[in-house]
Parts: C-alpha cells; sequence; structure tokens
C-alpha cells in the first residue's frame, strides 16, 4: 500500500470483527454491512472489471457526515476473508485512488491479463482507474 494512503486507515467499527467471529459468512456480513450503509463495489475500471473475488474479497462504500463538524468522509473497506482494512478519506477523489490500488493489488494476484504487463500501481493506465459507469 502507498504510504500516502496509510494516514487515512482508521480503527474498523466493532461489528466488523463480531461479523468474522460469529461464524457469519461472507454474504451474511455484506446484508448486515448493507444495513449500516455501506454498499459493495462488484466492478472497477472503465470496462467493468470484477473488483474483488467474491466472497472471499469484496470492497465497500460508505458516505457518513459527522453530526457535530457537518464534515462528509468517504469510506472504503476492504474486506479479506474476514479480516477488514477501512479507510476514511476526505474527498471521494482519494477513496477511488485508493481503490485502483487496492484492485490493481488483487488483479495481479489472480494473475489477470489485463494488468499481465504492468509492473507498479504508478504505470496503471487510466482505462484501468475509477469506477466502472454503465
Amino acid at each position: 500500500m502507498n504510504d500516502t494512503f496509510k494516514q487515512y486507515i482508521v480503527e474498523a467499527h466493532p461489528w466488523w470483527k463480531v461479523a468474522q467471529y460469529s461464524g457469519m459468512d461472507a454474504y451474511d456480513t455484506m446484508s448486515q454491512a448493507n444495513r449500516r450503509g455501506w454498499h459493495e463495489i462488484p466492478s472497477w475500471g472503465s470496462k467493468g472489471w470484477d473488483l474483488g473475488s467474491w466472497p472471499l474479497v469484496i470492497v465497500y462504500f460508505r458516505n457518513t457526515r459527522d453530526k457535530i463538524t457537518n464534515v462528509e468522509s468517504f469510506q472504503l473497506c476492504e474486506y479479506v476473508e474476514g479480516d477488514t482494512t477501512v479507510y476514511s478519506c476526505p474527498t471521494s477523489e482519494i477513496r477511488e485512488a485508493i481503490t485502483d490500488e487496492i484492485a490493481f493489488y488483487h488483479w495481479q494476484m489472480q494473475e489477470q491479463t489485463w494488468v499481465r504487463d504492468i509492473e507498479t500501481f504508478d504505470m496503471l493506465p487510466d482505462e484501468l482507474k475509477g469506477p466502472y459507469r454503465q
């Protein structure tokens, strides 16, 4: 993970740990996450390549607003076999950049053809970045 992005990692809400240790499968966890405002992001990049590898790897987004300061936060959760890393970002652009890196990492681990010749995240072409829009 890019060191710049590590500053956005926050402690995951305890319910993520409850989900992990309670025996819930990933789809039960997904349902519980949805109830808490998280939504899964199934596709990424201009052609809608798979983001993650459900049910083992799932990426979630949610937007929150602080009740006291009224500041919006753009959150991301990377769920990997029950382990979670949660990011809280001041802009959606930062959240998308973190997601670009997460997508690239998992695509490389899965040996996807569309990243075969890309050596580092910095070389990722624009078509592989950003949310998929139909």
